[in-house]
């Protein structure tokens, strides 16, 4: 008789604890939907890595003067970027580099980094429009050349499945490579189109 109100004990505590479960139902179908909401492209606290190659057409500038023609060139550079709010990223493209010819002289490899904040407008599909800004730093070791470099970009990114982004943009930059002791602005004006690859997380 013992053992038998003992059963009957555990049963009722075991139906109880369902039927708290059941009523809570909803609450905690919420509460799993919160735990595996999937975060969107282009909203705080998204981080994207990749990188680009650019096809680049660059004119050349001597103590303040622009050359009447101009030699093309490929950059590569990776990118780091993390959105600190909806829309708004804080990028940083660091030790992106090219090989360039002189018209005199040796091949020369020219180092730079960019600081590129953007903006990303979200035109509710998977294409995003943005524009980006550039400030930077480029130097070239052999002759010892070096400056401050800023411009922009726009373009779009095409998000792809896995989160992959594909990237197609068109940029301007104002390079500055002078000499020491250079009064005046010595560099190139560049203006590239460029395809990059990346994925967020």
């Amino acid at each position: 008789m013992n053992a038998n109100s003992s059963f009957l004990a555990r049963l009722l505590t075991v139906l109880v604890l369902i039927a708290c479960v059941m009523s809570d139902g909803p609450a905690y179908a919420q509460a799993a939907k919160q735990i595996v909401k999937v975060k969107k492209y282009a909203t705080a606290g998204v981080l994207e890595l990749g990188g680009s190659a650019s096809l680049e057409m660059r004119t050349a500038v001597v103590a303040g003067s622009t050359a009447s023609k101009s030699s093309t060139t490929l950059e590569a550079a990776p990118y780091i970027g993390y959105f600190v709010t909806d829309g708004f990223v804080l990028g940083l493209r660091p030790l992106g580099f090219s090989f360039e010819q002189p018209p005199t002289g040796s091949e020369v490899i020219k180092i730079n980094t960019y600081f590129a904040p953007g903006y990303n407008f979200d035109t509710q599909s998977n294409v995003y429009p943005y524009v980006e800004g550039l400030v930077g730093y480029t130097s070239v070791s052999k002759p010892d050349l070096k400056g401050i470099s800023y411009g922009g970009s726009v373009g779009i990114k095409m998000l792809l499945p896995n989160r992959g982004i594909v990237n197609l943009s068109v940029k301007y930059v104002m390079e500055t490579l002078n000499p020491s002791g250079a009064s005046t602005r010595n560099g190139e004006n560049i203006l590239s189109a460029a395809f990059g690859y990346s994925v967020w997380f």
